[in-house]
């Protein structure tokens, strides 16, 4: 499994929040606290690792779950992500990823989710 085909801790989370739960088989879980420039205790930045689910995800704020970009979002909920009008945007995606561009394809996923109540 290759982090890179797998959506960030930031998509993630923000899918999450936007109340897009979908099947998946690996969560972004939070590790130890990190520091970051001047910052003292307690910290407020984590490390996230990218693991397989284990069925025992509490979604408090600790774990998120992570899609397969291509697989998952594009071609399995296309539909549940963009709206009915969801024709090219699976491309422009798959566009972005062949160009190396992932937080461009990311970007262009959040930029155009359907709204949900």
């Amino acid at each position: 499994m290759k982090d890179k085909n797998y959506t960030s801790i930031t998509l993630s989370e923000k899918l999450y929040k936007r109340g897009f739960v979908f099947d998946y088989d690996f969560v972004w879980r939070r590790g130890k606290p990190v520091p970051t420039e001047n910052q003292h205790p307690p910290f407020t930045e984590y490390e996230w690792n990218l693991v397989e689910d284990d069925g025992v995800v509490g979604f408090n704020g600790k774990s998120f779950p992570a899609y397969d970009i291509l697989n998952d979002l594009c071609v399995k909920y296309p539909k549940e992500l963009f709206g009915e009008t969801f024709f090219h945007r699976p491309e422009m995606v798959l566009s972005y990823l062949q160009q190396n561009q992932k937080e461009k394809a990311e970007k262009y996923i959040i930029e155009n989710l359907v709204t949900r109540r």
